[in-house]
């Protein structure tokens, strides 16, 4: 069994190198020693063993392939090597080939997931997953590396949702991560990420509908259905009674609020921001971007106007401080508010 392992692995290595080769790229076998290292886990719901390649951002890329562990794990040492680097797995099984991408600024832990490749394939500026057919060039790598951080973390944003449904809150690129079926990892046997036509689309792979979607070049502007999600979904969360609890007191009744329209974002910046605003960090991202839903559609309800009543002019002002007018008319349309018919006043006598 180990002596057709290692045949496999030989022949996985020798396939790539043949590969890098044709696209320019000086290709080693793994380099050894103790120094700095890239690892981590590939994986995407099951572990993939498969073919790990590591590119470095040299003038001359220097890439590195190995087969990765049985629980998906890889190691590569980088010493020597120039940052930052292109990770992708090749793998085959009932479904073809399958390719994931992943990029680490540096050495430390970078997994290779369904996550990781999708952000690496909007940061490249990719259409779809299946047109990188040549490791990138050092010039789309340093491009890579300015918007690979923001992208991560704008997409774990719009999907929060999806990661609280699974307790996936940690770094699915950067974190620790273990191929067991619970979590993140959970997470990926019962949904598909994928770039595709210039989306990135997130889908339940028991029913096929779209969880999210969003332009590979402004992910923040995506679109979240969470009645999509596995299992249909979560509870609903009451963002009017969340916000009623929560912010009425700093910032008046939603239909009045001072914040109405704010953004998910904003409050969660709010709340890491405004020390006032710290006791709510224990609000949920669901919970957070219910009371935003609340304060947008408070921006749609109609308020009746103020009463434009008639009246006469104020009268003196008397010894108790207090000043009155008659009401003349009243109007005939829905409004709010009764007749205001006295008010204070400072009493000053006239003194002859």
């Amino acid at each position: 069994m180990k002596k057709i392992y290692f045949l496999a692995a030989f022949v996985a290595i020798s396939s790539i190198v043949l590969f890098l080769a044709s696209c320019g790229t000086q290709a080693n076998s793994a380099s050894s020693g103790t120094g700095q290292s890239v690892q981590g886990v590939v994986a995407s719901g099951a572990p993939i063993v498969g073919l790990v390649t590591l590119r470095d951002s040299s003038p001359v890329p220097v890439s590195e392939g190995i087969v990765s562990n049985a629980d998906g794990s890889f190691s590569f040492n980088v010493d020597g090597l120039t940052p930052p680097f292109f990770l992708s797995a090749v793998w085959t099984d009932g479904t073809g080939t399958n390719e994931l991408y992943s990029f680490a600024d540096g050495s430390g832990i970078t997994n290779i997931n369904p996550i990781s490749s999708a952000v690496f394939a909007a940061a490249a500026g990719l259409m779809s997953m299946s047109t990188l057919t040549c490791p990138p060039t050092p010039p789309v790598m340093r491009q890579v590396e300015d918007v690979y951080g923001l992208m991560l973390a704008v997409l774990r944003a719009k999907i929060a949702p999806l990661l609280d449904k699974y307790g996936a809150a940690n770094d699915p690129v950067n974190g620790d991560y273990v191929a067991d079926h619970t979590g993140l990892d959970a997470l990926f046997d019962d949904v598909t990420i994928t770039v595709y036509n210039g989306m990135i689309i997130v889908t339940n792979k028991q029913t096929g509908s779209i969880i999210f979607s969003a332009p590979v070049g402004d992910i923040s502007s995506g679109t979240f259905n969470g009645g999509n999600m596995p299992g249909g979904g979560t509870a609903p969360v009451d963002g009017v009674a969340l916000y009623a609890t929560n912010c009425s007191v700093c910032h008046q009744a939603l239909a009045a609020s001072t914040v109405r329209g704010a953004t998910a974002s904003q409050i969660q910046a709010a709340i890491a921001s405004v020390a006032t605003m710290s006791a709510l960090s224990n609000l949920s991202s669901l919970e957070i971007q219910a009371i935003s839903s609340a304060l947008s559609s408070s921006l749609s309800t109609t308020t009746p106007q103020l009463c434009p009543y008639t009246y006469t002019p104020w009268g003196d002002c008397q010894p108790n401080n207090t000043q009155s007018r008659i009401l003349v008319s009243v109007p005939s349309i829905t409004c709010n508010g009764g007749p205001i018919l006295s008010q204070a006043c400072v009493f000053s006598p006239v003194v002859y």
